[in-house]
């Protein structure tokens, strides 16, 4: 579904350039959970924020079924910090509509897409909300619910669950997973946590730094559905988190 072409992002600073990636190629298949894992700093943001578009990358190029199309088509993307990415004076509801603002529907339509996403995500009944009146989990899962009012291909995730407890991000990673089952949407995870990556994931690209490159691409072979505690007790499970270790290590990282 998206093909990456030796993909790079540079820039230049006081008479210096500064490259954040470079040469990245990739292949995703339609319907594939991909998690993007490396140290801070190795370009997994900026990498993700040129496949939505809202970064141009310096060279290569990003097909999307196999042509190229208007930067960012066909994905919707939900980012780390859902505070600050809603609109605290709209309700829960018209956070979700706005995603299809852009479409030609009336208001009843985009009010029952939302509807049906918001009770996706287990949310229906807090319609009538404010961002500011949930929790933080609460407002992510909001955030995910208007990303999928796009219905777009591919569901792009920075770090969502990074600033969560432990018990709610198990609990998102789970929710997570069966909306992309149900959905069957290709999903690109960024995240720092070699667990989370694990779990979630059918493969995982492991980035290095200075500049950002890929390290090694890794297959998930655990079988799904997951469960929280019987993947991460699996033998499998720590010779991935040994694997993975071992190519953040070549990179200068622990």
């Amino acid at each position: 579904m998206l093909s990456i072409r030796s993909l790079g992002v540079a820039y230049q600073r006081n008479g210096q350039r500064t490259t954040v990636l470079d040469d990245i190629s990739l292949d995703i298949d339609a319907g594939e959970f991909v998690s993007i894992l490396g140290p801070s700093g190795c370009g997994k943001t900026t990498l993700l924020r040129c496949l939505a578009g809202l970064t141009m990358p310096t060279t290569g190029e990003i097909l999307h079924n196999g042509a190229r199309q208007a930067p960012g088509a066909g994905t919707a993307m939900v980012f780390q910090d859902y505070m600050n990415s809603l609109f605290p004076w709209k309700t829960v509801q018209d956070n979700v509509a706005f995603a299809l603002h852009d479409r030609r529907l009336s208001r009843r339509e985009r009010n029952e897409i939302a509807l049906r996403q918001l009770a996706t995500v287990g949310l229906a009944e807090h319609a009538d909300r404010h961002p500011w009146e949930l929790s933080g989990g609460m407002q992510q899962r909001v955030a995910i619910a208007r990303a999928l009012a796009r219905e777009a291909g591919a569901l792009l995730m920075d770090e969502p669950f990074a600033s969560l407890d432990a018990q709610t991000r198990y609990t998102l990673e789970d929710l997570l997973l069966d909306v992309w089952r149900r959905y069957a949407q290709t999903v690109l995870f960024v995240t720092h946590d070699i667990d989370e990556s694990i779990y979630l994931s059918d493969r995982i690209v492991v980035l290095g730094d200075n500049p950002g490159v890929i390290r090694g691409i890794v297959t998930v072979d655990l079988s799904r559905p997951r469960h929280q505690l019987n993947t991460r007790a699996d033998s499998r499970f720590t010779d991935l988190r040994a694997t993975i270790h071992d190519l953040l290590a070549v990179s200068g990282q622990t």
